[in-house]
């Protein structure tokens, strides 16, 4: 639970992290003349934040998910079991 707790934290400070980035004064600080490639810096500031946020939310979001799966041992079965052995245990007992 603590690691739960732990991706949670790191989730929001990834958001404010996203909402502070964004903000007008620290966008008009990369607003100069300088190009790369012929791509203005505040153009690829823009895109390359939206790009960093856009992958670590998946990377964090796909921990997330793992966090939250069980650790089912090699021949232990989920809670519904397979649905062959449903069907064998139904036709079983109509007979």
């Amino acid at each position: 639970m603590a690691d739960r707790r732990k991706l949670e934290n790191i989730a929001f400070t990834l958001s404010l992290f996203g909402a502070i980035a964004m903000v007008p004064p620290i966008i008009s600080l990369f607003n100069v003349e300088k190009t790369i490639f012929g791509v203005p810096l505040i153009i690829i500031y823009l895109f390359g934040l939206w790009l960093f946020l856009i992958i670590a939310t998946f990377l964090l979001s796909k921990r997330m998910i793992n966090e939250d799966r069980p650790n089912l041992e090699e021949g232990e079965k989920s809670g519904a079991g397979n649905i062959e052995e449903i069907n064998i245990e139904n036709m079983e007992g109509k007979e």
